[in-house]
C-alpha cells in the first residue's frame, strides 16, 4: 500500500513526518545497497550464500516497489531456483487476469464426467499467455545495484569523500551518530574522535608508502557498517572475524547441522556422541562463516547481530 502525505495538522508536524518517511526509505535502500555489495562478494568467492542474498534482495526490492519501477522481469528459472514464492503468487496472478473468458462460454454449461473429475491446470511457463520473464538473478540485482548508484550519487548530502579531509561540524556529528546507532556498543565522542583524525592518517600513510614503510592493516568497507574501518587511510583487509557467522551463512549452517545429524541416524540408528568438524580459514572467508555456523547450530546456541551486521552474543536455542 502506498502512503500519502496528509496536509492536515500543523506544517512542522508535516515536515517531521516527511523527514521521517524519507529517512525510513534512505535507510532501506542502504540495506538494500549492502546486501548487494554481500551478494557480489559471495557470488565471486562461489559462496552457497549468495541464493540467500539473491533472495533477501528481491524481496526487499519488491517491498520497496523497485521490481516494478525498474520494470524487472525473472526468468521462471531463477524464480525457482532461488526460491521467490512470492513471485510465483503474482505469476499465477498474471494468468488470471490476462486470460479473458469468451462471452459465449458464460452461461450454463453440461459438466461432463472427465471434466467433473480433471481440476483445472495452469497453464506451463512456456505458455504464450504468460509474458515470458526477461532477467536472471544477477541481471536483475546489478540494475537494481546500478539504480541505487545512481540515486545515491545524487542525494548524497555532504558530497563525496576528500581525500586528506576529515569531515566537518554538521557533517562529522551525523555519521558518528548514524554508526553509533547501527553499533550501540560504541559511543559518540570516540566515533567523532576517529573521524576527525582520519584527514591527517589519510596523508601520512599516503607518504609512508611511497617510501615503502609499513601501513597499518584495518577492516574496510564504510563506517556505518564496519566501524573499525575508521580512521581511514590504513592498509584493507577482506576478512573481518567479527562479523562471521553472517545471518546468510547462519541460515545455510542450521541447515548443515540438521542434515548432518539426519544422515547419521539414518545410517547409525542413533544421535552420534562426538562431532569433528574441520576449519579452514580460506573456507571461512569463502562461505562467511557456514562452518562455524554450523557448529554454533549443534552446540544449541544462535548469533545475534548489531544493525552493522556485527555479532553482538548469542542466545541458546
Amino acid at each position: 500500500m502506498r502512503e500519502s502525505f496528509s496536509k492536515s495538522g500543523s506544517d512542522d508536524l508535516d515536515m517531521e513526518n516527511i523527514r521521517s518517511r524519507i529517512s525510513s526509505l534512505y535507510e532501506k535502500n542502504s540495506e538494500l545497497k549492502n546486501k548487494i555489495g554481500e551478494y557480489t562478494q559471495a557470488s565471486s568467492q562461489g559462496s552457497l550464500s549468495q541464493t540467500v542474498y539473491a533472495r533477501e534482495i528481491l524481496e526487499l526490492s519488491n517491498n520497496l516497489g523497485l521490481l516494478d519501477l525498474l520494470d524487472i522481469k525473472l526468468t521462471y528459472e531463477a524464480i525457482e531456483s532461488i526460491g521467490l514464492e512470492f513471485l510465483k503468487q503474482q505469476s499465477t496472478g498474471e494468468q488470471t487476469t490476462d486470460s479473458m473468458v469468451p462471452m459465449e462460454s458464460v452461461g450454463p454449461k453440461e459438466v461432463t464426467s472427465t471434466e467433473s473429475k480433471t481440476p483445472p491446470q495452469s497453464p506451463p511457463p512456456s505458455s504464450p499467455s504468460i509474458a515470458k520473464p526477461q532477467m536472471s538473478e544477477s541481471e536483475a540485482i546489478q540494475s537494481i545495484g546500478i539504480y541505487l548508484e545512481t540515486l545515491e550519487s545524487e542525494l548524497i548530502p555532504f558530497g563525496l569523500h576528500t581525500f586528506g579531509k576529515s569531515p566537518e561540524n554538521d557533517s562529522a556529528l551525523t555519521t558518528a551518530e548514524k554508526v553509533v546507532e547501527a553499533n550501540p556498543g560504541l559511543s559518540v565522542s570516540d566515533v567523532l574522535n576517529r573521524l576527525n583524525i582520519s584527514g591527517d592518517h589519510e596523508l601520512e600513510s599516503l607518504f609512508w608508502a611511497l617510501e615503502g614503510r609499513y601501513i597499518l592493516p584495518s577492516e574496510g568497507n564504510d563506517p556505518i557498517r564496519s566501524p573499525d574501518s575508521i580512521p581511514t587511510g590504513r592498509n584493507f583487509y577482506g576478512l573481518s572475524p567479527g562479523k562471521m557467522p553472517t545471518p546468510a551463512a547462519w541460515e545455510l549452517g542450521q541447515l548443515a547441522a540438521d542434515e548432518l545429524i539426519k544422515k547419521y541416524r539414518s545410517e547409525k540408528g542413533e544421535y552420534p556422541q562426538k562431532v569433528a568438524i574441520v576449519l579452514w580459514a580460506v573456507e571461512s572467508l569463502r562461505s562467511e562463516g557456514v562452518t562455524e555456523a554450523t557448529i554454533l547450530a549443534l552446540i544449541g546456541v544462535e548469533p545475534t547481530w548489531y544493525p552493522s551486521g556485527t555479532v553482538s552474543g548469542f542466545k541458546v536455542i
